[in-house]
Formats: structure tokens, C-alpha cells, sequence
């Protein structure tokens, strides 16, 4: 999959923010030496490299429904919240160059 210049400006923009946030219990991954894009979209989403796209559909979902910041009563946590969720977007339109499941770019 040949990503475009745009889903990867959008994953490292959805990722600048995030750096020393913690996402899961761990610290963020950011991209290492040698690692793509499509790489590290699929850590952020829990997947494994040979990911189908029902499963990164399905892996979207849940982390999005679980990030959303409407979730979240407390300002400073809906923040982080909404932090997170566009880092999971970012990754899902890496992944699929769709902004959500059952869209067309």
C-alpha cells in the first residue's frame, strides 16, 4: 500500500501533540529508524502486520468508542481524550485512506 504525502502529514500531525502522553499504559510509540508510517499506524491500532481490513475496521471502532471525548465529564481528561481519538483517526486513514469505515476517502 503506497501511502499518500496527505495520510502521512496527518498521522505525524495527530502525533506531535502526543509525545509525552501516555496512550494504553505505555509510553506513545513514536516512529523509529526504518519504521513506516503503515507500521506504527498498525501499533496504535493493536494490530499485526498482516491485519485484514475488516480487522482494522473493527480495531478502529473500539478504540475510537473508547477514546471519545464525549466520555469524558472532566475537561483536562476530555482533552487528552480528544487527543487520542485523532491520533486513532490518523492511524485508521494510514491504514485505509478513509476518514471512517464505510466512507470513500
Amino acid at each position: 500500500m503506497d501511502l499518500g504525502e496527505e495520510e502521512v502529514k496527518a498521522l505525524f500531525e495527530a502525533l506531535e501533540g502526543l509525545r509525552d502522553n501516555e496512550y494504553d499504559g505505555d509510553k506513545l510509540p513514536l516512529l523509529k529508524k526504518g519504521q513506516s508510517p503503515r507500521e506504527l499506524a498498525l501499533r496504535v491500532l493493536g494490530l499485526e502486520k498482516d491485519a485484514t481490513e475488516e480487522q482494522i475496521d473493527k480495531a478502529f471502532q473500539k478504540k475510537r468508542m473508547a477514546a471519545h471525548p464525549d466520555r469524558e465529564p472532566d475537561p483536562e481528561k476530555k482533552k487528552a481524550a480528544e487527543a487520542k481519538l485523532k491520533e486513532i483517526q490518523a492511524a485508521y486513514m494510514t491504514l485505509t485512506g478513509k476518514r471512517s469505515p464505510g466512507r470513500k476517502r
